[in-house]
């Protein structure tokens, strides 16, 4: 009897170490920013319950831009479809990450902690205007990390497809 549960047990092994490293999500699946997700229905009361008075909104038939300092949130027909991040008061993978990742956090401890905690692939990229940074995602969905010339994330740009 010992032999028969040793061997299920060993058998059970792989399969076991196999759901352990499954467990990373995609990153463009797993993006929030401070507890909200892309693809979100929120009317404008609710941002605005939810993030605080906007400094300017801008409006444009059913798209909307809500601005905060210097960060934008965009939506079309009261769905979140996509953000600007470039302060540090809308963390984004806070589900994830304790504390979440910031602008201002060290790019280099921002890639480690998106390996660590997701499946996604990395991707050094320039312009032609002289931004740097890194994107992170896979096929078509693309979260870009811009960095500045201290290391340190600037900003953090992600529109739904």
């Amino acid at each position: 009897m010992k032999k028969i549960i040793i061997c299920i047990i060993a058998g059970m092994l792989p399969l076991l170490a196999a759901n352990a490293q499954s467990t990373k999500v995609p990153v463009t699946s797993a993006f929030e920013f401070s507890g909200v997700k892309l693809g979100s229905e929120m009317s404008a009361g609710q941002i605005k319950a939810k993030f605080g008075r906007p400094d300017q909104i801008e409006s444009e038939g059913n798209e909307v831009s809500y601005i905060y300092g210097r960060s934008e949130i965009y939506t079309v027909d009261n769905v979140i479809e996509s953000v600007i991040i470039r302060d540090a008061g809308f963390p984004v993978f806070g589900s994830l990450i304790s504390g979440g990742i910031k602008v201002g956090d060290k790019a280099a401890d921002v890639k480690a902690k998106l390996n660590g905690l997701t499946s996604c692939t990395l991707r050094e990229f320039s312009t032609s205007d002289g931004k740097r940074g890194f994107k992170a995602g896979g096929a078509d969905n693309w979260i870009s990390f811009e960095v500045d010339g201290r290391g340190l994330v600037a900003g953090i740009y992600y529109h739904l497809n």
